[in-house]
């Protein structure tokens, strides 16, 4: 159908692009989990993956509000860089996850794109403030060998960039976290394996929802919808 489309209007896609703020195929397709157009899609048009539609929402925020994670992870294979797109209220797909709850989310965000730690809202909120404010988070909680989130990250190996670790220390400590006392030695923290979002899983302080919270797409879908139909 879109070859066709095409056939008929080479400029098409071009036209969509030219509008500030839109529903774009790839956001129609993104909505209802068709996973092939998408890539066809981002193959022919890559603006359209960080492209806002009149609601603020790329089309891997759409992804996420309508739980067809196979189209999350397909955005996120053709470039991880998505998840540091701001939307509205520059929310990026990072800190919807963290204001669901979504470690699995939060898990392969971070793993695809550890730099999206550091990105903040129009409230000036990184993920970690957003998830301690949203689901409770307990940052002085211990896990089964003794550790608090603050252990974790000062030996944590996957953390090698000393300004993201600097970020992520600072926000826990925004929070009051601390270092158990007397803290463990290097010999008994964990250096591989662990991440930040995983430890604080360890920790409880982030309950696992693997259902993405639902959100409806207004009823008058754009003209193009059919496309992907």
């Amino acid at each position: 159908m879109l070859y066709t489309l095409l056939r008929e209007d080479p400029y098409l896609l071009d036209h969509i692009d030219r509008i500030p703020f839109v529903d774009t195929p790839l956001h129609i397709a993104a909505s209802v989990g068709h996973t092939r157009f998408a890539r066809e899609t981002m193959l022919l048009k890559p603006s359209f993956a960080r492209k806002l539609n009149q609601d603020g929402l790329t089309p891997l925020h759409l992804a996420m509000l309508k739980a067809q994670t196979k189209m999350v992870d397909r955005l996120l294979d053709a470039n991880s860089d998505l998840v540091r797109v701001k939307g509205r209220e520059r929310k990026t797909p990072f800190h919807d996850a963290a204001e669901q709850g979504n470690v699995h989310l939060l898990k392969i965000f971070l793993s695809s794109c550890p730099s999206s730690i550091q990105d903040v809202t129009n409230t000036s909120d990184i993920a970690l403030h957003i998830a301690a404010k949203n689901n409770g988070v307990k940052l002085d909680a211990k896990n089964s060998d003794g550790f608090t989130a603050m252990d974790i990250v000062e030996r944590e190996s996957h953390v090698t960039n000393n300004e993201a670790r600097g970020v992520i220390k600072k926000m826990l400590h925004s929070f009051g976290a601390t270092m158990s006392s007397p803290p463990p030695t290097s010999s008994t923290i964990p250096t591989t394996g662990n991440n930040l979002v995983s430890a604080l899983n360890d920790l409880g302080a982030l309950e696992d929802q693997t259902q993405i919270h639902n959100t409806n797409i207004r009823s008058e879908e754009w003209s193009l919808s059919y496309i992907v139909s």
